[in-house]
């Protein structure tokens, strides 16, 4: 990895640079050298995620520009990060403290294109969930509280610390964080390709436990059950997938399979059994020719039978055959179920 980051100039009347926290400018390019960050964490604790980052600017003439800097970090979403997150930073340009970036300000490209995403739901498109597995994180987008002038051909060296206050959602959640780092003119748009204005970087997998809800959040490793959404209530179509490739189990080679729900629990204490039948109704369809992903539609409200006052709060279920006598669970454990907990978004 360099230890700076070159641009290779062009025109750069714009704002070239980037801040202490390592952004840059029209046709500048930007760096994040070093990302340090804890493995494990406990739900409630507060960790400190260290970036290291370098800009090289070259504006073009004598003159110098101005800019703000701007930081993405990636999130579950339940952790409601906007709240329990903080940055502050330090360098060869000084310290100070970043804000929330408002939601309403439109990210530069995303202008240009006639888009008009704010900077969070720019982030997404452009970036997705990273090397995450399931749909269920948000980019957490902050901004330098001022502004910097920058000369030309100048190399910053720069230091983010976010502090990150993890498991707001109180579940044991294994996730791969991201960053993405950028300045407030150019946004996520490239003047000189293929030197960026703008430099994303994977960390590792953060493994949070110490939650008491019973709930595994897990991104990181592939799982033989997903469930899109991740979160929904009962009266949301839900589709569960089964990987019958991923490992072997009982299941393996079988191309008719079944949803058992074994129990599913109710807001008003009722625990319904009895949807256990391999019918037409509960029959996972493999979504092309031998592709091993088996899928289900369902509508929990009515699939489980239940009154308008009624809702599930979860539901304990298998994957089967038709005969309903191979089962697979958790892990591809005949005797673990999978759990799907129903609630807010």
């Amino acid at each position: 990895m360099r230890s700076y980051l070159r641009i290779k100039g062009k025109n750069l009347w714009k704002l070239c640079a980037l801040l202490v926290m390592g952004i840059a400018v029209a046709a500048c390019y930007i760096q994040i050298l070093k990302i340090d960050q804890p493995a494990t964490a406990t739900v409630g604790q507060t960790i400190t995620i260290q970036l290291t980052d370098s800009i090289h600017t070259n504006i073009g003439g004598s003159g110098t520009t101005v800019a703000a800097y701007v930081l993405g970090v990636l999130l579950p979403k339940g952790w409601n990060g906007a709240a329990n997150t903080t940055v502050t930073y330090t360098g060869d340009l000084g310290s100070g403290n970043m804000g929330l970036m408002p939601s309403s300000t439109i990210e530069p490209g995303s202008a240009s294109a006639g888009t008009n995403l704010n900077w969070s739901a720019a982030m997404m498109k452009k970036f997705g969930i990273r090397k995450n597995l399931v749909n269920d994180l948000e980019w957490v987008v902050f901004q330098s509280n001022q502004q910097f002038s920058f000369s030309n051909v100048t190399a910053y060296r720069a230091d983010a610390t976010i502090k990150i206050k993890v498991g707001a959602d109180n579940n044991n959640t294994d996730f791969f964080t991201a960053f993405v780092i950028a300045e407030s003119t150019d946004g996520l748009q490239s003047w000189d390709a293929p030197d960026p204005d703008y430099n994303e970087k994977d960390g590792g997998c953060l493994i949070v436990t110490g939650g008491s809800t019973g709930i595994l959040n897990d991104y990181c490793h592939p799982q033989l059950i997903t469930v899109d959404p991740p979160k929904s209530t009962s009266n949301e179509f839900i589709t569960l997938t089964f990987n019958n490739t991923l490992t072997t189990t009982g299941l393996s080679g079988k191309n008719n399979l079944y949803l058992c729900v074994d129990t599913a629990y109710t807001s008003d204490g009722k625990a319904l059994t009895n949807f256990c039948a391999q019918t037409e109704k509960t029959n996972l369809v493999q979504t092309s020719a031998g592709s091993g992903l088996f899928s289900l539609t369902l509508w929990p409200q009515s699939f489980f039978g239940l009154s308008n006052t009624q809702s599930v709060t979860r539901m304990v279920y298998h994957i089967t055959d038709a005969t309903g006598t191979v089962r697979v669970g958790y892990g591809g454990d005949p005797n673990v179920p999978f759990s799907y907990v129903f609630g807010c978004k």
